[in-house]
């Protein structure tokens, strides 16, 4: 892992993937729901914890995956056994 943007990655990943829903249909979903700045790139960038995930994104994906923001985010001993490669820029 070589500095990342977000946490929630491969966890997105892992639920989308378990609800049985590709990136481009989990793309259209969230256009119903409003979130339309993000697309098929966008959430491929999420996964692959490239690019920056904001708080309303993780809200709306949260609603639509119907799993709370939580169950977005990995456990706490991932984080602090990854912290130093979390925080180091890409």
């Amino acid at each position: 892992m070589k500095g990342v943007k977000n946490v929630v990655g491969p966890r997105l990943k892992l639920l989308r993937k378990e609800q049985g829903f590709t990136q481009d249909a989990l793309v259209a979903k969230l256009h119903l729901e409003g979130l339309e700045a993000l697309n098929r790139i966008s959430i491929s960038k999420i996964e692959s914890q490239v690019r920056n995930v904001t708080d309303y994104e993780l809200q709306i994906i949260a609603h639509v995956l119907k799993v709370t923001p939580n169950d977005l985010y990995p456990p706490y001993s991932y984080v602090s056994q990854n912290i130093e490669e979390i925080r180091r820029p890409m």
